[in-house]
């Protein structure tokens, strides 16, 4: 590891010495982003918003607040327990132009720029591009047919304070001052409580131009980050007479690790490095 740093050195050399950890960033999938630009030919040419139209970073959970965090939860709440970090770290790998190396602090420089492109909210539009919402009580469906689980009330879970109000689902939709981004809408969602698990980013591109496929839906590409962690890229296939499109998917599982993400972290922070870690002005943008 870095050697310590005596109290009351900042900037640079501070930094050395301080490994702000997200494990999200340790997740195989997760660093699969960025190979996926880098290696395939295919993809990064269309990687801007002449051919994208929106990108969904999602992070929902069929699980309430339950596993004794409930009060840790409702200090906190979905955008502070995971928006801010998490999404941000996700949406700063998908967003960022390519780094000239892999090295940490040229990545990091990346991922800044990205935080610091998104355009600020206006009070108007955080009325009209947010939600904010508490799970009530209800039943879970099951994944495997069953009858679901009942789920109680977030409000009347162990530890949550009635009077605070934490949202358990959050929504924002955000825009990014960037020569490649502009016009492309970036929807960051995450929730406790909702009808299935589903943790990825979605990449919608926009229609082609020619008339004949004016009924065919969208392309999209899939990229699971931690179930279903599964890649999929969705086509348009078909008859061209009549008119008659079919939808065509290519789907494969990510590369395997055999380390969690935990253990990549770790890893990162006793071999010195800095990739899986948060630099302190990317923290503060986010």
């Amino acid at each position: 590891m870095t050697s310590p740093v005596p109290a009351g050195v900042a900037g640079t050399a501070g930094e050395q010495a301080v490994f702000r950890v997200d494990h999200v960033l340790g997740l195989p999938t997760v660093q699969n982003l960025l190979a996926l630009r880098l290696s395939n030919r295919v993809l990064e040419p269309v990687w801007n918003s002449r051919h994208i139209e929106q990108i969904d970073i999602l992070w929902e959970e069929d699980l309430g607040l339950v596993e004794g965090r409930a009060g840790y939860f409702d200090r906190s709440g979905t955008l502070r327990d995971v928006m801010q970090n998490h999404m941000l770290q996700i949406l700063s790998l998908i967003a960022m132009d390519l780094p000239t190396s892999l090295d940490g602090h040229a990545l990091r420089d990346c991922k800044v720029d990205v935080l610091r492109s998104v355009r600020r909210l206006s009070r108007d539009e955080a009325l009209s591009r947010t939600r904010r919402a508490r799970y009530t009580a209800g039943t879970l469906p099951d994944p495997a047919g069953g009858d679901g689980r009942a789920v109680p009330a977030c409000r009347d879970e162990g530890g949550v304070d009635t009077d605070r109000g934490t949202e358990t689902f959050a929504e924002v939709g955000l825009y990014l001052d960037s020569e490649r981004w502009a016009g492309t809408r970036f929807l960051l969602r995450a929730g406790k409580a909702l009808h299935r698990r589903r943790k990825q980013v979605t990449v919608r591109f926009r229609p082609t131009e020619h008339p004949s496929t004016l009924s065919a839906p969208a392309n999209e590409l899939r990229i699971g980050l931690d179930g279903p962690d599964d890649l999929a890229l969705h086509l348009t296939g078909g008859a061209l007479k009549p008119p008659s499109p079919a939808a065509v998917t290519l789907a494969a599982p990510p590369p395997v690790s055999d380390l969690p993400a935990y253990a990549h972290v770790l890893l990162d922070v006793l071999s010195g490095g800095s990739t899986l870690s948060v630099r302190g002005d990317e923290a503060e943008a986010a």
